[in-house]
């Protein structure tokens, strides 16, 4: 095993190290709050304070009756991710020259349809478009002749969670695994 195929199998093994925290660790925190601010009260609602992760994402959308996008993330995210670990794993290791160049020769086909990094794309711009910056907007009320000005305030913050670090990190390193990884030769 050449030292360039040494360090491809140390780099996927530390990239599985981050992928299974990075589906099991939540990823993003969506909350959303509202008040209502008037001059003779004040009320704060909580409207949606969740978390999740890839797994927990999957296990949602099933429940909802989402399959087909359940299967999918599960497919991208989850499936895909290990049997290319697993392959790229096999073509370093394996003796036989003709199976670890069959195992490489998936790997790249596969990778052609991996959704890592679409997945990892998409959370971080959900991240960045929901922002911090809170919704106003000014009412005025008549009630029985009497006129009440009101705020109403919603507020939606969106927090990156160690679970997508984790899953960036095996994305990343993955990638770079397969980068150093130089087909053997006989």
């Amino acid at each position: 095993m050449t030292n360039r195929n040494k360090l491809a199998l140390l780099i996927t093994v530390i990239s599985l190290f981050c992928f299974f925290p990075g589906i099991f660790w939540p990823m993003l925190t969506l909350n959303m709050g509202g008040s209502i601010q008037s001059n003779i009260a004040n009320i704060n609602i909580p409207i949606l304070d969740k978390s999740s992760s890839i797994l927990r994402t999957v296990a949602d959308l099933w429940d909802q009756n989402i399959q087909l996008v359940s299967f999918l993330i599960l497919l991208f995210s989850v499936i895909v991710p290990i049997i290319k670990a697993a392959l790229l794993v096999h073509a370093t290791v394996s003796p036989k020259l003709a199976l670890a160049n069959r195992s490489m020769a998936i790997v790249k086909s596969i990778g052609k349809w991996s959704m890592c990094d679409v997945f990892i794309v998409a959370i971080f711009l959900t991240h960045l478009s929901t922002g911090t910056a809170p919704s106003h907007s000014s009412h005025e009320l008549s009630i029985m002749g009497f006129r009440l000005h009101v705020d109403v305030f919603i507020t939606l913050k969106s927090q990156l969670e160690p679970g997508f670090y984790a899953f960036l990190g095996y994305c990343l390193l993955s990638l770079l695994a397969l980068q150093i990884y130089h087909p053997r030769q006989s």
